[in-house]
């Protein structure tokens, strides 16, 4: 069953209505997560800023997957080819990292020790990495 219905009139496909979410997530996770490493705040900061991330992660698979949608449903000028594969290159290695970035989270919430302050500077730092990519 065709889903152009959902399509708003001035909008060519899904990718630019899905696009902004992950980078809110992402960003918003790298930022609560700074301020979780700064300032010491409780557990469930832990668990909050995990959630951001597997969200962030999941929401750039969707968006992934609408931009490569998008990219074989849009006239593209032929100049512009090398710029959209830069675009989907710089958009799978974000995605991949984000993945990675999640899943370890997810294994430190699991872990015993994971509000050491260590883990936390090291996970901020993995984090923080990738989110001025994208």
């Amino acid at each position: 069953m065709p889903t152009t219905w959902l399509i708003p009139s001035w909008a060519p496909n899904f990718h630019p209505l899905v696009i902004h979410f992950p980078i809110v997530l992402v960003m918003t996770a790298a930022v609560v997560d700074l301020v979780d490493v700064a300032f010491e705040r409780s557990v469930w900061l832990k668990a909050a800023t995990t959630t951001l991330y597997v969200t962030g992660a999941l929401s750039l698979m969707v968006a992934y997957m609408t931009g490569l949608q998008a990219a074989s449903t849009v006239l593209v000028p032929g100049m512009a080819y090398p710029v959209i594969t830069a675009h989907r290159q710089w958009a799978l290695v974000t995605m991949a990292y984000c993945v990675l970035v999640a899943t370890l989270r997810l294994l430190v919430l699991r872990g015993a020790n994971g509000r050491s302050r260590r883990r936390r500077v090291a996970l901020l730092g993995m984090s923080g990495r990738r989110v001025y990519l994208t």
